[in-house]
């Protein structure tokens, strides 16, 4: 038998027919848990995509519906005004060809009722898909791709060791569970398919701000109100120089100042007025030019994100400018603690344990997730953690708890000691706050002969009227 990569588990017995049948790790990816029983009395395994269960009293396997856990069902997303033939209406939603065959394999009974139609992900171009349990998507750079499932599993788990790396085009942004964030988005007139995976965020800046940092846009909001960055700007990416309008069709001008501005690619021109117009994207700051000497790909940056086109396969997409963002305004932000190893862990949330900030004292590991990411002054918050030694769950431990609220207080709780899976849980009562006030958590196992063992973390008040 192979060996299988480090953070990944054999597949369960009880589910090896099935996962073998259905295209094994190709289709689900590897598990990345090993099984468990539910509190019905179930066995389950989480795979990178699914949540696989077996029902003892049927001997049937089924997925448990982490599509509707995330929320997924209330992206804004069109009906589906693309080509039709090949594939299948499912009550309200029609199922994209690409993936119909792969829904019928698994059964309508596995797959669950699909949440949205298909839509293109500009930032990851791709088709994708929800459902109830999973999501397709097709790679639109690969003329060969087919059907593949979304990574649901890896964005579901918490308690999830990942060590293996991520297939890009399988990520699931964490933020697409949070439709209060998005209807703000909207609201701004941006499609959120556009802006790429979350990088990082929420981090609080040394001016009271909040960023949200993603591949191509960066997003903040200040005194309950969002914004976009002018990332280009801040970049040195504008150009001084401005131009008098081309006779060339494939341009469109955009005047600036004194009968100058820039000359837009008219492909980027359409990009933009089907992305929320120069509203969104801001002016162009450049003229069209060659990415770098060794692609015949053109780059023209706008004040709030930079457009690439590759002539190749005649297709625009945003330009990857977040990492370049965070490593340029470092010192803007209010660092989170360091830990006793010396790193600094972020504050995303990606469902893995490099969503949080750690103090473990080898061999400890602790872990936490929070059930919404963003949530308003009216929702229940739920903290989960999971404390491991040595990779092996480790029941009737007790943490403590430090809630520090918007308004500066803090609470101290002691959670009940953890179960046989080494996890325990505390729900918060809603918190009143601010759109964009943050919450920080700290969690610590306490040693009379040793520093504590922590885990920090902070989620975000937004979605108040």
């Amino acid at each position: 038998m192979p060996k299988l990569p480090e953070g990944t588990y054999p597949v369960d017995p009880i589910f090896e027919d099935f996962y073998t049948q259905h295209g094994g790790v190709d289709v689900f990816g590897y598990a990345i848990s090993s099984a468990y029983s539910t509190v019905q009395g179930k066995k389950a395994q989480y795979f990178e995509s699914v949540l696989m269960v077996y029902d003892t009293y049927t001997g049937t396997v089924s997925f448990e519906s982490i599509g509707l856990d995330l929320n997924l069902g209330e992206l804004p997303v069109a009906n589906w005004s693309g080509a039709t033939e090949g594939g299948i209406f499912v009550g309200p939603h029609f199922i994209h060809p690409a993936f119909a065959s792969l829904y019928l394999s698994l059964g309508a009974d596995v797959v669950g009722a699909p949440l949205t139609d298909p839509f293109h992900n500009i930032a990851q171009n791709r088709i994708e898909q929800h459902f109830e349990t999973l999501g397709f998507y097709i790679d639109l750079s690969n003329p060969n791709a087919t059907a593949s499932l979304l990574h649901y599993g890896r964005l579901h788990c918490g308690g999830c060791n990942l060590k293996i790396p991520q297939t890009e085009n399988a990520i699931v942004a964490p933020m697409l569970s949070d439709a209060a964030f998005y209807s703000e988005m909207v609201a701004l007139g941006i499609n959120y398919s556009m802006v790429g995976k979350l990088v990082e965020g929420p981090l609080s800046r040394t001016d009271g701000s909040t960023d949200l940092v993603f591949d191509s846009l960066v997003l903040y909001e200040q005194d309950g109100r969002m914004g976009i960055r002018n990332v280009p700007v801040m970049l040195g990416f504008q150009e001084d120089q401005l131009y008098y309008p081309s006779s060339d069709p494939f341009f469109v001008f955009y005047p600036i100042d004194n009968g100058g501005g820039q000359n837009v690619l008219t492909v980027f021109d359409d990009f933009i007025m089907a992305n929320g117009g120069y509203d969104v994207s801001g002016k162009p700051i450049s003229s069209l030019r060659n990415l770098d000497a060794a692609t015949e790909e053109l780059v023209q940056c706008f004040e709030n994100y930079c457009l690439i086109y590759n002539p190749s396969t005649q297709s625009v997409a945003p330009m990857p400018i977040g990492e370049r963002y965070l490593q340029g305004n470092a010192k803007a932000y209010v660092q989170p603690k360091i830990g006793s190893e010396g790193e600094l862990g972020g504050f995303g949330n990606d469902g893995g344990e490099d969503s949080t900030t750690t103090r473990n004292p080898a061999p400890f590991t602790l872990i936490a997730q929070e059930q919404h990411y963003n949530i308003d002054s009216q929702t229940n918050q739920v903290l989960t953690f999971w404390v491991k030694h040595q990779e092996t769950a480790q029941p009737g431990m007790e943490l403590v708890l430090t809630i520090t609220f918007p308004d500066k207080h803090e609470e101290t709780i002691t959670l009940p000691p953890t179960d046989q899976e080494g996890k325990t849980s505390y729900q918060m009562a809603p918190i009143p706050g601010q759109n964009g006030s943050l919450v920080r958590y700290e969690a610590c196992l306490i040693f009379a002969d040793q520093p504590p063992a922590c885990v920090e973390q902070v989620f975000m008040i937004w979605g108040n009227p």
